[in-house]
């Protein structure tokens, strides 16, 4: 009971807590947004508005945490209110714009944008010069909206958010419009129950379970031109270190360089190039393979794309040293807008130095992407290769092959990928993968070219673009970001075909040098 009484003498001792100013406010309610809390934000700043009446911040801050809950009745009414008492305040004004664009009112937004209140901050200047073209392009004035546009160079000043925005509105009027560079990088982790399957050597026996560490890099290059025709260069590079001591000799290492130029050519753009590719192996001689060869993409602003190449391919080993060539075709097949499907499907021929490696190939792939809620997304992918070595079997075919039977292949396989919410463009995912092939060439002893594999991966994707044509940014320390119900990129990351096929070595070259 002394104990009791104690504790009580000493906090009536300790003194009131110290109200909260506006800039604790602020910052309170900042950090509930930070969390994803905005219900919590809203009641807080409800409260924290009544403090402060005269704060035009908390009002744009509750305005904010509206928008991010996607209330724009509450964001409306609540900016209409302030502006009652600011009406000439200009970020109020494009505030209320903003929210106007998004409920699709184009003329209400030109009577929120009066020319008397035009705001002298460059920033927000530039703000309101990128409303105007979205309110033109709202109305369907498209040429006008494409004018002013143009007129938004890289000398001026945007807020980090209308950056995007600028971007979107690029994107929309140019179907090819992209930021100069832009790529991705894709890092893992996994396990495998066959070390040797897809090996780059093809050595016609199974391996023993291994982990292993996986890389893909894709990345474009485009500079900025107002011509039809303007240089693209693209780095690809794929590897995988297998950490078994057994298996480490094939661990790889492959990259591509692509010097070529797009035209664009309305709802197409032509792509061509030239390609220069090497492969390495962890071995006493790393060269394995080099190639050198011409390519063209004809893509259609609705993701159809043909495409074709050809080269010369250098081996190691002499007879596998081959002239190459394919033609493929793909695309976007939408059965259901929750779920759209891509497919594509390669012809390849190659006339290899050892007519026991002359192929005829055929390929194909499909892949679909779920939304499962929460910004986490499913994708399913299924691929098959059909080959046939024309002119395999005889003395020649014994040798490499181990039977003097014609060899063909058949390799099936099927991926799931479990894709995370991004964070600051890195992207958490896992992956379970299982891979069939069965071959006519399984008889010798040695020379087993059937294989079944299963892997299960970790991956850590990073998205980057970037492009210094662009305007600058700024951000100051009062600035209230706007949300502009832009589709923040973390959902489900859009693929093309190009991107599936060429994302996966066995579908691109053929599964007899492909990469695990």
């Amino acid at each position: 009971m002394l104990g009791f009484f104690l504790a009580a003498a000493l906090s009536a001792a300790e003194p009131p807590p110290v109200p909260c100013d506006v800039e604790c406010e602020r910052l309170a309610a900042g950090t509930l947004l930070d969390q994803g809390e905005t219900r919590a934000a809203v009641e807080h700043l409800k409260g924290a508005r009544r403090r402060f009446p005269d704060d035009s911040q908390l009002v744009l801050q509750l305005a904010r945490a509206y928008l991010l809950e996607n209330n724009l009745f509450w964001a409306e009414r609540t900016l209409q209110e302030a502006l009652t008492r600011w009406p000439d305040d200009p970020e109020i004004r494009s505030w209320l714009a903003a929210v106007h664009l998004r409920q699709g009112d184009p003329e209400l937004v030109i009577a929120d944008l009066d020319a008397k209140y035009t705001p002298t901050d460059d920033p927000q200047r530039a703000r309101w010069r990128l409303l105007t073209v979205s309110q033109a392009r709202l109305a369907g004035n498209d040429a006008e909206a494409d004018s002013m546009l143009s007129q938004i160079a890289g000398s001026d000043v945007l807020y980090p958010e209308d950056l995007r925005l600028w971007a979107s509105l690029n994107s929309s009027s140019n179907p090819w419009w992209s930021e100069s560079f832009t790529g991705t990088l894709e890092i893992g982790a996994g396990r495998t129950s066959n070390a040797l399957a897809g090996s780059p050597t093809d050595p016609g026996i199974s391996g023993g379970p291994s982990g292993f560490i996986p890389l893909r890099l894709h990345s474009r290059f485009t500079p900025p031109s107002d011509k039809s025709l303007k240089p693209a260069i693209d780095l690809e590079v794929l590897g995988t270190g297998l950490i078994k001591d057994e298996y480490s000799d094939l661990s790889s290492l492959q990259a591509g360089l692509r010097l070529g130029a797009m035209v664009l050519d309305g709802e197409r753009r032509w792509t061509f190039g030239y390609r220069a590719e090497a492969l390495w192996l962890n071995q006493d001689s790393p060269l394995y393979s080099e190639a050198h060869r011409a390519e063209l993409e004809v893509e259609w602003a609705d993701g159809q794309v043909v495409f074709m190449g050809g080269g010369h391919r250098k081996y190691r080993d002499e007879r596998r040293t081959r002239w190459e060539g394919e033609i493929g075709i793909g695309g976007p097949l939408r059965f259901t807008s929750r779920a759209p499907l891509i497919a594509g499907a390669t012809l390849r021929l190659s006339n290899a130095q050892s007519p026991a490696y002359d192929q005829l190939g055929i390929s194909a792939a499909a892949s679909t992407t779920m939304p499962l809620g929460r910004r986490t997304s499913l994708r399913i992918a299924v691929s098959g290769i059909w080959e046939n070595y024309l002119h395999s079997g005889g003395d020649e075919g014994r040798l490499v092959f181990g039977t003097e039977e014609k060899r063909r292949d058949l390799l099936g396989r099927l991926g799931l990928t479990l894709w995370a919410p991004a964070w600051h463009r890195l992207r958490p995912g896992f992956e379970v993968r299982y891979t069939r092939r069965d071959s006519t060439a399984d008889e010798t002893p040695g020379f087993d070219f059937s294989y079944r594999e299963w892997r299960a991966m970790a991956w850590l994707r990073w998205t980057f673009k970037a492009d210094p044509w662009a305007p600058r940014t700024v951000d100051k320390d009062d600035h209230m970001p706007l949300d502009w119900g832009l589709e923040s990129g973390a959902g489900m990351d859009q693929e093309r075909i190009l991107d599936l096929l060429r994302g996966d070595e066995e579908l691109r070259r053929g599964s007899s040098c492909g990469i695990p």
